[in-house]
């Protein structure tokens, strides 16, 4: 009974944690992007303005537009400035469940208290940070697909895994990508085969995902610079060397066939950058299943220098001293 009341307390303070932390970054979100021309900020009141241009009703974003539009008009009478006020709302939303999935599994407060360095730098990291709380439908999408693969189980997930592709379609390969390891872990391919085989399966899976969305869903050439791609290239190798057997937990299967795709649209030219936001919050996860100290010590250390990196990338670019 003690133990029972207890865990309710400490998840009750989670929710809280989640909430804090998902007002403050939504409030970051207010000061730092809404002046970013290519947020969904600036294309969410663009369509407010145009959604009588049935021209525009081809994109794939212009029914969640619609229905903001909607909203807006249902809570103010009017869609002129208080859009505003909904992008606050939704990034604050994508922001909490992000955060809630990522910390939902965390033991008790020793275990959040030791984890808090490694959860402040990866959910800041500038890269997710535009994801969850800057990119309405990508944002909403993953929170709603870590919400299914760490809150739900069996067959509730389906639904709302269906329903975080249909948010955003980006989530597709990631629901591939866990069906697949679900399917391998339940044949017991992960305990049968060596670990080099399960590399190699990913890294098959991966080029083939990468050249498929490349071909069926076109997007603008890659425009990241080689030395931000080489700090990509650079993290998965330090937590793949961290980890042993990473390849055979959910957490580091999906993390490095996320980072594998980032990897491969690289080299194909595809920008597809997004993806490397997507892998992040698996840092966090492996963290959370894992509660080895000495493991966690070492990540929170290792991954300094790329927080600080990722900062220092995103602030020379947003003042355009063009550094990198």
């Amino acid at each position: 009974m003690i133990f029972k009341k207890n865990l309710l307390t400490f998840k009750l303070f989670i929710v809280l944690f989640s909430i804090l932390f998902a007002y403050f970054l939504s409030n970051i979100v207010l000061l730092f992007f809404e002046n970013y021309v290519d947020t969904d900020l600036d294309n969410y009141t663009a369509n407010l303005v145009y959604l009588s241009d049935l021209n525009r009703a081809d994109s794939g974003s212009f029914f969640f537009y619609y229905v903001l539009s909607i909203l807006s008009q249902f809570l103010f009478g009017s869609n002129d400035v208080e859009p505003y006020v909904l992008f606050h709302a939704v990034a604050f939303i994508s922001t909490f469940i992000v955060t809630l999935a990522c910390t939902w599994n965390i033991r008790n407060l020793n275990h959040f208290l030791l984890l808090f360095p490694l959860i402040f730098m990866v959910i800041m990291s500038p890269k997710l940070l535009d994801v969850v709380a800057s990119n309405l439908r990508a944002g909403l999408a993953l929170g709603i697909f870590l919400y299914a693969v760490e809150l739900l189980h069996g067959y509730k997930k389906i639904p709302i895994l269906i329903l975080s592709a249909l948010m955003h379609l980006s989530m597709a390969p990631l629901i591939g990508l866990y069906v697949l390891f679900q399917i391998m872990d339940k044949k017991a391919f992960f305990r049968t085969k060596p670990k080099f085989l399960l590399f190699f399966v990913l890294v098959i899976v991966t080029l083939l995902g990468a050249y498929t969305m490349k071909i069926f869903h076109p997007l603008p050439l890659w425009s990241n610079g080689p030395l931000y791609m080489l700090s990509i290239f650079l993290l998965l190798i330090f937590i793949i060397i961290l980890k042993k057997n990473i390849v055979k937990s959910t957490e580091g299967y999906m993390f490095i066939g996320i980072m594998l795709l980032v990897l491969w649209s690289f080299m194909l030219d595809y920008g597809a950058i997004r993806f490397f936001s997507y892998a992040l919050p698996f840092i966090i996860l492996l963290a959370v299943k894992n509660p080895n100290k000495t493991f966690i010590y070492k990540l929170i250390i290792g991954y300094f220098p790329f927080f600080i990196l990722y900062q220092y990338y995103w602030l020379s670019n947003s003042i355009d001293l063009n550094l990198l």
